[in-house]
């Protein structure tokens, strides 16, 4: 049976370099309100299936209240990566990154990840053939413009 003895977030939302040891079965975390309880779990569950896209998913949706309006999946997913200490002139991925780690009965010690914004074009077939009349009809070019982040 997998047990994790100490945890450590190198990075992960607004936690860095905080280091939970010698974990027991069952643990209680107490602390004030935002002072970080939520995030501590939310990357203990991204640390035990790291390459799961439903849990990077879950964890960037499951703060919003109903009573705000829904933000971009790829703002929420952004805000997953270290926010504090990050400025645009200095965005390597060691500064927005998600870095976790642990020991214990582990198949996986270290996680990290990065991210990078990307913006492409998407273009439709221009033409189609219809069946019926064996002729081509032409039609718009339908271009969109996709922005997104990539994870890796």
């Amino acid at each position: 049976m997998e047990h994790i003895n100490d945890f450590t977030i190198g990075r992960f939302r607004g936690l860095r370099d905080v280091k939970i040891e010698s974990l027991g079965q069952v643990n209680l975390f107490v602390g004030n309100n935002n002072s970080g309880k939520t995030s501590v779990l939310e990357a203990a569950y991204l640390f035990c299936d790291p390459f799961s896209w439903r849990r990077w998913y879950d964890v960037a949706s499951q703060r919003e209240s109903s009573s705000t309006p829904r933000a971009p999946l790829t703002d929420r997913l952004m805000w997953l990566f270290l926010q504090e200490g990050t400025d645009s002139s200095n965005s390597s991925s060691e500064n927005i990154g998600v870095l976790l780690s642990a020991s214990g009965n582990l198949p996986v010690t270290k996680v990290s990840a990065s991210y990078e914004n990307f913006t492409e074009i998407v273009t439709r077939p221009s033409f189609a053939v219809s069946r019926v009349e064996e002729s081509t009809e032409e039609r718009e070019i339908d271009d969109r413009e996709v922005e997104g982040i990539k994870i890796h």
